[in-house]
């Protein structure tokens, strides 16, 4: 039963929600609670209308559900590609050489020999 608990734990949507909310909650740090709002709502809302429409699909053909969930598929990935573009510029700094400053403290020898500069 643990064994069981803890594959389900890492492959079933174990930290995919977490780690979603907290990129959103980087990318709009002044609306966190909407943010949060938005996020779990449409995650409710998929919960129910996915079945629904895959039910409506159904009576077709099983092979077109299928084929829908590769959409489904195709968007996740295109939506995780446009926000690892725009999140690695715009969240992510990436220092030049000139922001690390050698520093040599003759008294404190706990410190660290580098500094790095921050300016915003």
């Amino acid at each position: 039963m643990n064994l069981a608990s803890f594959v389900i734990g890492c492959t079933a949507a174990g930290g995919v929600m977490q780690i979603g909310l907290t990129l959103m909650g980087d990318l709009f740090p002044t609306a966190k609670g909407r943010i949060t709002g938005i996020y779990y709502t449409a995650s409710g809302l998929a919960s129910f209308s996915i079945p629904v429409v895959t039910a409506l699909i159904s009576k077709t053909s099983v092979v077109n559900i299928m084929w829908f969930d590769v959409a489904i598929a195709v968007v996740g990935i295109l939506c995780s590609l446009i926000v690892l573009l725009f999140y690695r510029k715009d969240v992510v700094p990436q220092p030049n050489n000139k922001d690390i400053i050698l520093n040599k403290p003759e008294d404190v020898q706990t410190q660290s020999n580098f500094e790095i500069k921050e300016e915003y």
